[in-house]
């Protein structure tokens, strides 16, 4: 529209090819996503499928994304992953095994959470919130 004027105004026309390099370079990084998301590592793709993220609401992008965020831990038989009172600034997924729930005061079994689970994540979630 702005070319075919008698005095072309060249700096909407700038302005409109840059902004469309950018929503095309955006696209790409999308389609790009996507891409990866779909041919994801066998093992990243059995923990999605394993732990039904898709079920939860994780796109394979999304979880794709949360995943390479992460850091794996094995932790041995016993030992302690977190305590009552303590803030926890790290989100724990179990892959494979089970962790334990015991009282603080007198070392009862309160809870035993299976593979598939997050531990943590209520606390994780109050650590950001007063992060920001």
């Amino acid at each position: 529209f702005q070319y075919f004027r008698p005095q072309p105004l060249w700096i909407p026309i700038r302005w409109g090819c840059l902004l469309l390099c950018i929503n095309g370079y955006m696209v790409a990084q999308l389609l790009l996503e996507r891409h990866r998301a779909n041919r994801m590592p066998p093992e990243l793709q059995k923990i999605y499928d394993d732990g039904s993220f898709d079920e939860k609401g994780f796109s394979k992008v999304q979880f794709l994304k949360f995943f390479n965020q992460a850091r794996r831990t094995v932790f041995l038989k016993n030992e302690m992953i977190s305590q009552e009172g303590r803030k926890m600034d790290k989100l724990y997924y179990i892959i494979d095994g089970t962790a334990t729930v015991t009282c603080k005061t007198d070392g009862r079994k309160l809870a035993t959470i299976s593979q598939h689970c997050f531990i943590g994540e209520l606390s994780f979630l109050l650590h950001v919130q007063e992060r920001r």
